[in-house]
Order: C-alpha cells, then sequence, then structure tokens
C-alpha cells in the first residue's frame, strides 16, 4: 500500500469511527488532517506556484487552513461522512484561503503602487505580475462544472492519483483522465502563462 493509498483507508478508518460516536477519532482526524495540509501547502506552493521568491509561504497557508478547516468540521451540517467530502471541504477551505492571500496582496500592491505614484519612483515591486496570474488560475476554477472541480481538486489540490481520483469518484480512470485534459484546455486558455504547472 502507498502512502496515498494509507492516506485514503485512515480518512475513511477515522470518519467511520467519527460518525459510530468514537470522540477519539476526532482527535486522531484533526491530527491527520493537519499533517497532511503541511504537506498539501508544501507541494502546491514549492511545485505548483513555484518561483524564487513565492507570494504564500505554505506554513502560513496550512496555519490558516486548518483554522478554517477544523471550525467547519465541528458544524454537524458541514463534518464529512466519506474520505470524498473530506477531500473535498479540504480543497475548497485551500481554494478559499489562497484566493484570500493573493487578493490581501492585490490590494496591499495597490497601495504601494499608489505610494510610489505620488513619489514619482518606480515600483520595484515583482510580485504584481505573478500575483495577477494566479488570481487568474484560481478565477478560472471557479468557472469549472461541478465535475471538473471535484477532479481539479482531487488531482492537483489533494495530490490523488487518477485511479485513486476514479475510484473515491465512482468513475473510470478514463473518465477522470478525460476530465483533466479539458480541465487543462480551460486553464491555458484563461493564463497560458501558468501551463506547466499543470503537469
Amino acid at each position: 500500500m502507498n502512502a496515498s493509498e494509507n492516506t485514503l483507508s485512515s480518512i475513511e478508518e477515522c470518519l467511520e469511527r467519527l460518525n459510530r460516536g468514537d470522540k477519539t477519532a476526532w482527535e486522531e482526524l484533526n491530527t491527520h488532517a493537519f499533517d497532511r495540509l503541511i504537506v498539501q501547502c508544501r507541494r502546491i506552493i514549492r511545485q505548483k506556484l513555484s518561483k524564487p521568491n513565492p507570494l504564500i509561504t505554505e506554513n502560513a497557508l496550512a496555519a490558516e487552513v486548518y483554522q478554517r478547516l477544523t471550525s467547519a468540521m465541528q458544524k454537524k451540517n458541514v463534518q464529512p461522512k466519506t474520505a470524498r467530502e473530506f477531500f473535498g471541504l479540504t480543497a475548497r477551505h485551500i481554494h478559499w484561503q489562497i484566493l484570500d492571500m493573493l487578493r490581501k496582496r492585490t490590494e496591499n500592491q495597490a497601495e504601494e503602487d499608489l505610494l510610489y505614484s505620488l513619489t514619482g519612483e518606480k515600483n520595484p515591486s515583482q510580485d504584481a505580475e505573478q500575483n495577477e496570474a494566479w488570481l487568474r488560475f484560481w478565477t478560472a476554477v471557479d468557472g469549472f462544472s461541478e465535475e471538473e472541480r471535484e477532479v481539479f481538486e482531487l488531482l492537483w489540490i489533494n495530490g490523488l492519483s487518477q485511479y485513486e481520483a476514479a475510484q473515491t469518484m465512482g468513475k473510470t480512470r478514463n473518465r477522470v483522465d478525460s476530465i483533466w485534459r479539458r480541465i487543462k484546455i480551460k486553464i491555458v486558455q484563461s493564463c497560458d502563462d501558468l501551463q506547466p504547472f499543470l503537469e
């Protein structure tokens, strides 16, 4: 059993115990969720958004997402009952937190631009173009169909293989591969400068 399969089975086991009222499963799931978030955020930042000076650090992202996730999971109407729901909840909070961080950086950049325009100096920041590109990327994701978004979340955010994503969704691997190819075409249409990060 590989690490990803072990992760899937561990999450499923914790959720089954939690649904049966086993309170110890909650602490185990929280610990597992945090450890997994660190890995996910590091992979996204270093491999997917990598530049010499990334706009968002994996530790800051993981900490903020963990707070969002644990708060959401304490609500009975949101608490995931399956691994599929858990992956979806985690991915959505990573997505939302990255967007929040990018938008905050954009607002700060606008203030810096105004300051430099008033002083007549040239803004030395090289972050603006990268920030704008990744805003376009996540905005494109917002335009996906429900099926496309789930495949994107399982493959790109959660790091599952196409086989594991197909198993989680109850679809064939060929179907997942077809959806993934369609996703990449849609993103390239919006931000072709980020195409290498989709491989």
